[in-house]
């Protein structure tokens, strides 16, 4: 018998798995480029947030925030130049996991910082596929927030954000 639970977990990574499947498999890139976007959408919503007075939850801190969009920059021009391959690309997706973890936390984020958000979260399966990671738990959270959101939506809400 398959427990609730399961069914539940099973659901949720669903919009993961199709994703990953279908949009913009264009290599690395492709992956560079979406990952530049998801760092100049973080970079604008970090900011943006504590600006309209968001409590971070579990005592992090804005600092620990900007300290891991710093370093998802340095994985990201490490990725770019190619010097140093998957181990930049896991430290990328380890600090884009980090700060969409608490942001996937926060009951109700603010337009228009929620678009950005969950654009981000619409491109981390994606870039975890082309760089050999998994899908970070937090994309998966923060998915279900935006359902319907395409992969071509997400990169266009990403890229206004200059």
């Amino acid at each position: 018998m398959i427990s609730r639970r399961t069914m539940l977990s099973a659901t949720a990574l669903a919009p993961a798995a199709a994703l990953v499947g279908c949009a913009g498999s264009g290599g690395l890139a492709s992956a560079v480029s979406d990952i530049n976007l998801v760092i100049q959408g973080l970079a604008k919503v970090i900011p943006g947030l504590q600006g309209a007075g968001v409590a971070l939850p579990g005592g992090v801190s804005w600092a620990q925030l900007q300290t891991w969009l710093a370093d998802a920059q340095a994985a990201a021009t490490a990725v770019a130049s190619g010097t140093t391959g998957t181990t930049a690309g896991q430290q990328f997706l380890s600090a884009a996991e980090s700060i969409l973890g608490v942001l996937a936390s926060i009951p109700l984020i603010p337009r228009p910082w929620n678009a950005v958000v969950g654009a981000a979260a619409v491109l981390l399966p994606i870039i975890a596929a082309a760089l050999g990671g998994a899908t970070p738990p937090s994309a998966v959270k923060l998915m279900a927030r935006v359902p319907s959101m395409t992969v071509a939506e997400a990169r266009a809400i990403l890229a206004a954000q200059k």
